[in-house]
């Protein structure tokens, strides 16, 4: 399991249009990616109302999780957010 931690760099947070390219990016990938929020809320990378009901604002910390093999999709996601 790769696991990732990144502050959330996009000033206005992971809204409509960033949290639909990061859904495009993990379901095009076909591996289940993992966001966890610091307050322990996660979801689905691969869906975009799981995405958006984190609230996801600039400055918070979240963990990405995706199998062994996701690393350059890991960071692709790290670089759109952080």
């Amino acid at each position: 399991m790769i696991r990732k931690e990144v502050t959330i760099r996009v000033a206005e947070g992971l809204h409509a249009r960033p949290a639909a390219e990061f859904v495009r990016l993990c379901a095009e990938s076909g591996v289940e990616v993992l966001v966890r929020k610091s307050d322990g809320k996660s979801a689905s990378g691969s869906s975009i109302l799981g995405v958006l009901t984190l609230g996801l604002q600039k400055g918070d910390v979240v963990v990405i999780e995706s199998p062994d093999s996701t690393e350059a999709l890991v960071d692709a996601l790290v670089s759109l957010i952080g």
